[in-house]
């Protein structure tokens, strides 16, 4: 089970057009196999694989604060203060984290290297899978214009979320298990290298 709870404390980033909304996100389970959790998230739990996906932002940065059944779980209000507290310190950091890619210009020169290193070609390949790459490409180039990107476009910013789109719904699968997988239920690889792969090209 779980409850989401909105923070009115929209998070508002400078040449960003739109806004980030933080949540707290409480999961439970009914049978004492899981801890009652807290979690910092940008996810809006509406189902189980919005459910999860808040799992796994929450798992994948520590935001996590986790709270076992016991009897004496009322001595641990304090405890849940403070909880309350680091998740507001996650969206506090996180948006120093954003504000500071946003002060990072990504030329569009930059922007075509890393749209090559994102989408490489095989040493050897046939017309066909070369037109195919360029195709994927083109998708990603696109992102960019696109807007939700475009207000960001020419910052380290705007080249992570650009890739997230391209990796979540834009990149083909080979069937709706793999998308699934790789967008919602399982650590996408690629995107943990995001970051240091933008700030070394921009530098």
């Amino acid at each position: 089970v779980w409850a989401l709870a909105q923070l009115d404390e929209p998070i508002i980033l400078p040449g960003d057009n739109t806004v980030t909304m933080p949540y707290m996100a409480f999961t439970n389970s009914h049978d004492g196999t899981g801890s009652c959790a807290l979690r910092a998230t940008a996810v809006r739990i509406v189902c189980a694989n919005t459910f999860r996906a808040s799992e796994l932002e929450g798992e994948r940065p520590g935001a996590t604060f986790s709270f076992r059944h016991s009897a004496q779980w009322r001595d641990r209000i304090e405890d849940a203060k403070q909880a309350v507290h680091g998740v507001r310190a996650e969206m506090k950091a996180y948006e120093e984290w954003a504000t500071e890619l946003l002060t990072i210009p990504f030329s569009a020169t930059l922007r075509e290297k890393f749209i090559n290193t994102m989408i490489q070609a095989p040493t050897l390949a046939s017309d066909r899978v070369m037109a195919n790459v360029e195709a994927s490409r083109s998708q990603f180039r696109a992102i960019f214009d696109s807007e939700t990107t475009q207000s960001v476009a020419h910052t380290a910013y705007g080249a992570v979320q650009a890739s997230v789109e391209y990796l979540d719904h834009i990149r083909t699968a080979r069937s709706w298990e793999t998308k699934l997988n790789r967008s919602v239920l399982k650590p996408e690889p690629l995107k943990a290298k995001l970051v240091p792969m933008i700030r070394e090209l921009a530098n």
